[in-house]
């Protein structure tokens, strides 16, 4: 089994293993604890954990934070890897847009997601009620796991996986932390649904 890419990202990515001397999934993870928004790598953390329950292969095909993080910043794999938008050890929250002129959430981030992963939706959700749809809906083909990015107490922005409507509340799983807590829904502020791994795979 190999995943499946197009040709540019197939080069992007042999050029980067050969670099770092590895394979899929090698490596002790990156930036695996703390707080600090997508500073912590709290994003790729979700990516990693995500990974680890919708993907088939062998242990070691999978990606770690570590390659998610250096193919987030590969300009060479995807076309907005080296965008001025991107932090160095993620994507920015929000963007400016450029016809508006106003803070929009980064679409970027969830095109990045889509790279790899199934999605219920095409774009972030921030309207409350929308993500709590995407908590309680998971039956059949709405069954997934729900991404989002909250306010943490620090006062910095965090990504975690929400798993129960609690009324006032969402109980979430933090991939960074190995914990689960609580959030306001006030202060969860986007979020969408992960389905399962693209069908980047094949017997080849």
């Amino acid at each position: 089994m190999r995943r499946i890419f197009n040709e540019s990202q197939i080069d992007s990515l042999s050029d980067y293993f050969k670099m770092i001397g590895s394979s899929f999934g090698s490596g002790s993870g990156y930036g695996a604890s703390g707080y600090g928004g997508y500073g912590s790598n709290c994003f790729f953390n979700c990516m990693v954990y995500l990974d680890s329950l919708y993907n088939s292969e062998d242990e070691e095909e999978h990606l770690t934070c570590e390659d998610y993080h250096d193919l987030f910043h590969d300009g060479s794999f995807w076309s907005f890897g080296s965008d001025a938008n991107n932090t160095k050890y993620g994507p920015m929250n929000y963007i400016v847009d450029e016809n508006t002129k106003k803070e929009v959430v980064n679409h970027h981030s969830h095109d990045f997601i889509n790279m790899f992963f199934e999605t219920k939706e095409s774009e972030w959700q921030e309207d409350t009620e929308a993500i709590e749809d995407l908590v309680n809906k998971q039956k059949g083909e709405n069954k997934g796991k729900v991404l989002a990015v909250i306010w943490h107490p620090t006062g910095e922005c965090h990504a975690v996986i929400l798993s129960q409507d609690s009324g006032n509340e969402f109980t979430y799983y933090d991939p960074s932390t190995k914990e689960r807590k609580e959030v306001r829904k006030e202060e969860v502020l986007y979020a969408t649904k992960i389905t399962g791994m693209k069908n980047n795979t094949s017997d080849e």
